[in-house]
């Protein structure tokens, strides 16, 4: 056994072997890095998306509720709602 640690410690102790486990480490970093970097894009890319279809949801609702007003004010004021929405494009009525 204690020559496996003292063949262990002479290889270790070499500039190629201190080489290749400065190279290791850095490649495990560079792959952290990476997936890190890829997993934050990748949330901001979900949450670019969310927004954006948040607020066009958001605007058709909001259209939609005002249109529903509209007609309500002009329905009371004695207008053909039904002949109002027959003449408007779809997306309105």
């Amino acid at each position: 056994m204690a020559q496996a640690v003292e063949a262990y410690h002479s290889v270790s102790a070499t500039e190629e072997f201190r080489m290749l486990e400065r190279m290791r480490e850095d490649i495990r970093n560079n792959e952290v890095t990476a997936l890190n970097r890829a997993r934050r894009e990748g949330m901001q890319q979900g949450m670019q998306q969310g927004m954006q279809q948040g607020m066009q949801q958001g605007m058709q609702q909001g259209m939609q509720q005002g249109m529903q007003q509209v007609f309500a004010v002009l329905q009371q004021q004695g207008y053909d709602v039904n002949l109002i929405k027959s003449k408007l494009p779809r997306e309105f009525a």
